[in-house]
């Protein structure tokens, strides 16, 4: 199993800037070619549940591990930090397939793509499961 810091991955594999890959994180184009405004700038509320519950953050995390052997080495808190930092990824308009190339790109498998954002999708950022939940269902049949 690869030991990193998934989210720290995610981060790096967007090409963006993540200051603690928060839901009041401040994500910018890490090689901006001018004075263009920033690609994302979330409010903290705009991610109302990013912080969750220690109930939460299990619960997200036991998703993950029961779903992919991959993250296994992960914290809850890593898992739930990813799952922040994939929502604000679809915050943007990215979809589940930017999760799994990019995931794909840091050694992961497809399961570890499903897991992370079915769990994000319950428990951070639900409102984006009319549009990304059918991304997962057409990827899976």
């Amino acid at each position: 199993m690869l030991r990193m810091t998934m989210a720290a991955a995610l981060c790096a594999g967007l090409g963006l800037t993540l200051a603690g890959c928060g839901a009041t994180a401040q994500v910018e184009p890490s090689l901006a070619a001018s004075s263009a405004a920033p690609l994302i700038t979330p409010e903290p509320a705009t991610v109302p549940s990013a912080g969750g519950t220690p109930s939460d953050r299990a619960d997200f995390a036991a998703l993950v591990w029961d779903y992919s052997d991959d993250g296994d080495e992960a914290s809850e808190q890593e898992l739930w930090d990813l799952g922040v930092t994939i929502c604000v990824l679809f915050d943007s308009e990215g979809t589940f397939d930017d999760v799994v190339s990019l995931t794909d790109e840091q050694g992961f498998s497809p399961d570890f793509a499903v897991a992370v954002v079915s769990a994000s999708l319950a428990y951070i950022c639900p409102r984006h499961e009319t549009t990304i939940g059918p991304q997962i269902d057409d990827y899976l049949s």
